[in-house]
């Protein structure tokens, strides 16, 4: 990979470029004898894109895309013969921060994927957006954060709402406690979790 940084006009700006393997899987179908098979595969993709962020006062504007040549995502015919489909990706996040409140941030995001797909193609759509609303507060000198974090996928009208608390207990002791509530249809990316609700308990401890 490499990338190019600079500051230009208050802006901050880079431009990137990464031949890797993608974190997600694809996951390749074959009839076999014994029934149907599901070899998950790690494929490498090309990815070039860049970054922007600007601060205005009180509030920060960040930008982000990149263009992925290579994605796996799942067929939407069943009798695919591989059971997946092959194509490009571009992807951007435009964000709004706000920290006008002492040790507190406000933040809402636009993320909106585009794949080179035709309608049905695949079982995830051409275009995905999705909009985040975070609220994050600290309290005893930054030692105890609350927050809550929204997802809405805008496309299939699902979500998931996190809160957390977060307590440094010690210099290198963290204490976190945080639930996780999913809503919407169970075609949607967070609605197939819905009645699946969980609360998480997090001990993190630096040596």
């Amino acid at each position: 990979g490499a990338q190019f940084s600079a500051y230009r006009g208050g802006w901050d700006v880079t431009v990137n470029c990464l031949y890797h393997y993608f974190a997600t899987p694809a996951v390749f179908i074959e009839q076999g004898p014994g029934g149907v098979v599901a070899t998950p595969e790690f494929r490498r993709t090309h990815t070039a894109g860049g970054t922007l962020s600007n601060a205005f006062g009180d509030f920060t504007v960040r930008g982000e895309v990149g263009y992925s040549s290579d994605r796996f995502f799942i067929a939407g015919d069943p009798a695919d013969a591989d059971g997946v489909v092959e194509a490009g990706e571009l992807s951007y996040v435009l964000g709004l921060d706000w920290m006008g409140l002492t040790d507190t941030l406000l933040s809402v995001q636009l993320f909106q994927s585009w794949a080179s797909l035709d309608d049905g193609e695949a079982t995830r759509d051409p275009l995905e957006t999705d909009l985040t609303l975070l609220a994050r507060r600290s309290f005893w000198n930054e030692t105890l954060t609350l927050s809550v974090l929204a997802i809405q996928d805008v496309d299939r009208g699902d979500g998931l709402v996190s809160a957390s608390i977060s307590y440094d207990y010690l210099a290198n002791l963290i204490l976190r406690l945080e639930a996780d509530v999913f809503y919407g249809s169970n075609d949607g990316r967070f609605g197939q979790f819905d009645q699946q609700d969980r609360i998480l308990l997090g001990i993190e401890y630096g040596f």
